[in-house]
């Protein structure tokens, strides 16, 4: 009997293991495993000198047309446009090897599927930046911390957190700013 009992009890334990196990694995559809892969190589993209350069050449040659003046101006949507057009023209350039059309028509099942509950490779920081490029705020916020850095004669820094102070007060202009990381 006691053998029985230790089987029952090894075969339970065995049972939680692999229900364990399932619940850790996720198997991700054919469309979702695109988006993955898809965002995973647009992410390298992003990360890339050469993105990082084109973005900073054109926040540099505009950055002095943006002030901290809470009314924006009209100049700045046509900026902004102009630097969302850009961006996404760069990343299709260099990220010739995804299938956009695929990833749009798999995003949705994507974002409502698994995704919701798995971040897999992190793939929710490339769609965070994807989405931050539209944003005007985020934008803005991009400019005008070019600017700053500019005037404290900080160079592009890479960061804001260099900025510690400053005659003109700019830090205090600064910390308002919502940049997402990969912008910083």
């Amino acid at each position: 009997e006691d053998a029985i009992a230790q089987a029952e009890r090894d075969a339970h334990a065995a049972g939680l293991a692999a229900q364990h196990a399932q619940d850790q694995y996720v198997q991700w559809t054919t469309g979702e495993r695109q988006v993955i892969d898809s965002l995973k190589r647009i992410g390298r993209v992003v990360n890339s000198v050469e993105f990082a350069a084109i973005s900073r050449a054109f926040v540099d040659e505009h950055k002095d047309k943006f002030d901290f003046e809470d009314e924006n101006k009209l100049e700045y949507t046509a900026l902004h446009e102009a630097y969302v057009e850009l961006m996404e023209g760069t990343l299709v350039a260099m990220a010739k090897d995804v299938d956009v059309e695929a990833l749009v028509a798999n995003l949705p099942e994507f974002m409502n599927g698994q995704a919701l509950h798995a971040d897999p490779e992190s793939t929710g920081a490339v769609i965070d930046f994807l989405l931050s490029l539209t944003e005007f705020a985020t934008f803005k916020s991009l400019m005008l911390a070019a600017r700053v850095d500019a005037e404290s004669n900080l160079g592009p820094s890479g960061s804001l957190g260099a900025l510690v102070a400053d005659e003109q007060g700019a830090t205090a202009a600064v910390q308002g700013l919502d940049l997402p990381a990969e912008l910083r």
